[in-house]
């Protein structure tokens, strides 16, 4: 009975590391394809509260200097970044639960309480629903578009607990770059 019980806390652990991966990814996505740099991690939680969720995740943004006003400041990427940074995650995890989730249906979920971005995902949100709405619809676009890159990020959190904005930025060059069959079809149509 106890091997049951641990092959089953194993594969509840396993689920929460991958939806922490997948949470976090929504987000490193999002930022990605707004240009702003970001790191994402995911951790096991060493609370020891049971209560709590096994494994976390976070994602920063990489300090940039820009000239603001005629000086050196560090930029607010945060703001460039907004509602659909902050919706994003939760989108990923309710796409990962259900690929043919829609917009409507993840709206009316999160009206109803069934899903929610997290407390700090929440600080950067808008709190009027047309803005909500329409940053789930875009958060949703981005990572349907960019479903590879997405799935890439996800196995490098969970083979590596991390990914850096470098590697970030590699992936995006290497997945984004078109093959030499569409390079072909541009040069074919051209003629």
């Amino acid at each position: 009975m106890s091997l049951l019980t641990s092959r089953h806390l194993e594969e509840l652990e396993m689920r929460e590391k991958q939806k922490a991966a997948v949470h976090e990814a929504g987000h490193a996505i999002v930022a990605a394809t707004k240009g702003v740099p970001v790191e994402a991690w995911i951790h096991r939680n060493k609370s020891g509260d049971p209560g709590e969720k096994a494994w976390l995740g976070h994602v920063q943004n990489t300090p940039r200097v820009v000239w603001q006003e005629g000086k050196r400041t560090l930029a607010d990427d945060c703001k460039v970044l907004g509602s659909t940074y902050a919706v994003a995650g939760m989108v990923a995890e309710e796409l990962y639960d259900d690929p043919t989730e829609t917009h409507e249906s993840i709206i009316e979920h999160w009206k109803l309480g069934c899903c929610t971005p997290s407390p700090a995902d929440l600080t950067l949100c808008s709190e009027d629903w047309r803005d909500r709405s329409i940053a789930v619809r875009e958060a949703i676009k981005i990572l349907r578009e960019q479903a590879a890159f997405f799935g890439r990020i996800v196995t490098a959190l969970l083979d590596c607990h991390m990914i850096t904005d470098d590697q970030i930025a590699a992936l995006a060059a290497q997945l984004l770059r078109p093959s030499k069959a569409e390079l072909g079809a541009v040069a074919d149509d051209g003629a």
